[in-house]
């Protein structure tokens, strides 16, 4: 079995992050805030194992959706063994005015 490493741009985890405040902002939850990232997290790194299974999104980019609330968006590095996590959007966000608009981690 090939497993990947990862790589997470800073934008994600900037996102994760603030999604984390925004949700104990409005609950007051801490546990539901940081079960809601861990979850974020945790779906992420299950990507080490057969990242090819979530669809394309086009021919750069697969797409993997998290509770059919966020899209994270990803990049397969065959030749590295490397996943790199490029962006994350809620699933209500028009994430198609920025497809080109990518900085990729190399």
């Amino acid at each position: 079995m090939r497993i990947y490493k990862i790589a997470i741009n800073d934008n994600v985890h900037e996102f994760i992050w603030e999604l984390w405040e925004y949700i104990f902002r409005h609950t007051f939850n801490y546990q539901s805030s940081k079960n809601n990232m861990d979850n974020i997290y945790k779906e992420i790194f299950w990507l080490k194992i057969f990242p090819n299974r979530y669809p394309k999104f086009n021919e750069k980019y697969r797409v993997l959706t998290i509770s059919r609330k966020y899209r994270v968006f990803y990049i397969i590095d065959e030749k590295n063994m490397k996943i790199i996590v490029s962006r994350i959007f809620s699933s209500y966000e028009d994430y198609y005015e920025d497809e080109d608009d990518e900085d990729d981690e190399e």
